[in-house]
Order: structure tokens, then C-alpha cells, then sequence
């Protein structure tokens, strides 16, 4: 599915450049996580083991940056296989961060082990160009450098399930959206958003800006189903201020999704707390966690209000990138990650 390339097609610039820097990774707000100069998260020996120093060593005779295609298509690849990893999917004895589903995934696609390691270091570069013309690629960056949960992608993902093509093609107003996906806002919050969607979108409402304003929201951090469970979380922080155990969030889960499998609770507590290795987890991205289980738990309540895309992605190429536009190919990049899970065999219904 996809793109797919070939060992030689892997080819990036020479030496290491600093990673997903703070200003390609585009405006955040002044109350987001300052993001490193360079990525420790994804060069950590942790993470590469004692490859990092043969990695760091690496050079090319030909420089060659990877398309926004290509990076992509491997983005595409990377969020089917955070999908298809789940409590029904594990194939082995521990659960996968989301910087060892990459390592994982780079591995099979290259076989050669300094192959992988150059087509890792291709791709990150590639992050790095393209984040600022891609709000997807920016999140992935973001969760991949330990600044946001995996579970934030889930997220976006779902919301893109549910924006199937003829969702608004009337039309209406973003009222209507946002009466439906958040009901608890106070008129003076729907207005304010409203305010903030007709200024990011121009009066368009179609899925596209609709889930471009969704994935603008979540980096920086002001979508409102996750900043409410945000802050009813940090009641649950009882051993420390701002951050949770993962007994702490799982006890803040069985009280705020009772209807959430205790399965699936516990896979998304040990995947956030290996992809930051380490035994506690901010509340931020704590909410992150049940704002993607309370979603779940909200379309399964209403009965999907929307059209899915499971009902449409068949008839859908996963051809092109639509118009071009970042909202489009955004959109059109998720869908294709649903599309590449649903063929792995990890969608039935909703994800």
C-alpha cells in the first residue's frame, strides 16, 4: 500500500542535522513543552541501542532528501502500525513505544541493519523539512519526541473516521459541529471557537478544515474534550503535582471511561509510559489518553452520528494527495492510515 521504496531511494543529506526543531514544528503555545533543539527522544541509546554510534558515523556519497510523498507514505505506514499494535495484537511479550514502531518498521521495509539506520536518519530529516507544511507530520514529530501521548494520534485518527465525505457538504455552519463533538462548552467557549474557526478557515466547513482546525487544536493544546479531561486529572494526581502513575490513570480511567475495555485502558498506560520511558506521565498527555477513550466511549453511546469512512474507504484511491492544500492532504494522509490498518486486519467498526 503506498509508496515503496527501495534501499537505494533511501538516500538522505550527509551528517546529522539537528531534528524537528522547535520552529519547524510550527507555533505552539507558550504553555506547550519546550521542545529540544534536536531530537533527543528518537537518538536516545535506549531507543538505537549500540547502534546510535555506527548510526552517528554514517555518511553518503550522494545526498538525497526524501519527498513530502515519500515522508507521507511512511507516516501513513507508521500510524496503520500504532493502529494494528493493541491488546488484541500483541505479538509479543511487551508493548512497543512509538519510537520502537518505527525502528520496527524501518527494519522489515530495509532488512539491512545500516540500511534501516540511514533510512531512520532520511526520515527524521525529512520530518524536520516538511512538519511546517504538514500538521500531521508535525503531531507525529511532537509524540515521537515525548512531548504529547501516542494516544494523541489515536485521536486525530478517530476524528478522521469520522469526518466522511459528505459530513457538511451542505454546508452548515461549524456550530453544528461543535454542538455535536462538544456539548459542554459554555455559549462564550462555542462562540470563541467559532470566532477561531471562520479566522483559520475562511467560512469553509468542510472535513478538511474541519480536521485541520481539529489537529491545529490538539498541538497546541487547546482542543476542548482533551483540555476537560485535562483538568478533572489532576485531581487524580495524589503522589505528585502535574504528573500521574499508572495506577493513578488507571484509576482516573475506571472512573471517567467505565465503559472502556480494562484491556485496551491498561495497553495505552504501558505504551505512554515506554515511549517516555519512564514511571510517570504528565497529565497533559494523560488526557491525551481519555480524551481519545472518551470519544470512543461517546460515538459508541450515540451510535456514530456521522457517516464513517469504513462505509466509504473502499471506493476511495489512496492515490494523490486531493487538492494539494496541507488540510487536504492532511485529511488524505489519515484516511490512508485507516485505509493501510483496515487492510492489516486491526479496524472492525470503529478503531
Amino acid at each position: 500500500q503506498g509508496n515503496r521504496v527501495s534501499a537505494a531511494e533511501s538516500a538522505g543529506p550527509r551528517g546529522l542535522r539537528p531534528v524537528l526543531s522547535q520552529k519547524a514544528l510550527g507555533n505552539v503555545s507558550s504553555q506547550s513543552t519546550p521542545s529540544p533543539s534536536s531530537w533527543q527522544g528518537i537518538w536516545a541509546p535506549g531507543i538505537l541501542g549500540n547502534r546510535l554510534e555506527e548510526l552517528l558515523e554514517l555518511n553518503r556519497e550522494v545526498p538525497r532528501i526524501i519527498s513530502l510523498d515519500l515522508c507521507l507514505s511512511l507516516t501513513e505506514q507508521l500510524l496503520a502500525a500504532l493502529l494494528h499494535q493493541g491488546p488484541g495484537q500483541l505479538q509479543g511479550p511487551r508493548v512497543l513505544s512509538i519510537q520502537d514502531l518505527l525502528w520496527d518498521l524501518l527494519t522489515k521495509r530495509y532488512l539491512e541493519e545500516d540500511m534501516s539506520s540511514l533510512g531512520l536518519r532520511d526520515f527524521l530529516t525529512a520530518m524536520e523539512t516538511y512538519s511546517a507544511h504538514s500538521q500531521v507530520v508535525s503531531l507525529l514529530g511532537h509524540v515521537l519526541q515525548g512531548h504529547l501521548d501516542p494516544a494523541a494520534l489515536r485521536y486525530v485518527l478517530l476524528q478522521a473516521d469520522m469526518l466522511g465525505p459528505v459530513t457538511l457538504a451542505q454546508g452548515s455552519d461549524f456550530q453544528s459541529f461543535i454542538q455535536q463533538h462538544y456539548p459542554f462548552l459554555q455559549e462564550v467557549e462555542r462562540d470563541t471557537l467559532i470566532l477561531e474557526f471562520t479566522a483559520y478557515s475562511g467560512r469553509a466547513a468542510t472535513p478538511a478544515h474541519i480536521m485541520g482546525f481539529i489537529l491545529l487544536l490538539v498541538l497546541r493544546h487547546k482542543e476542548p474534550l482533551i483540555l476537560e479531561f485535562e483538568a478533572t486529572l489532576t485531581t487524580f494526581a495524589k503522589t505528585q503535582s502535574g504528573s500521574v502513575t499508572a495506577d493513578e490513570l488507571s484509576d482516573a480511567l475506571d472512573d471517567l471511561v467505565p465503559l472502556s475495555g480494562k484491556a485496551e485502558r491498561q495497553f495505552l498506560i504501558q505504551q505512554g509510559s515506554a515511549s517516555l520511558r519512564g514511571n510517570r506521565i504528565p497529565v497533559r498527555q494523560a488526557a491525551h489518553i481519555v480524551g481519545y477513550l472518551g470519544k470512543k466511549e461517546e460515538i459508541w453511546k450515540k451510535g456514530d452520528p456521522f457517516p464513517s469512512l469504513s462505509e466509504t474507504r473502499g471506493s476511495e484511491s489512496r492515490e494523490g494527495r486531493s487538492d494539494g492544500s496541507p488540510g487536504s492532504r492532511d485529511l488524505t494522509t489519515l484516511r490512508n492510515a485507516l485505509e493501510l490498518a483496515q487492510a492489516w486486519g486491526s479496524l472492525t467498526g470503529q478503531i
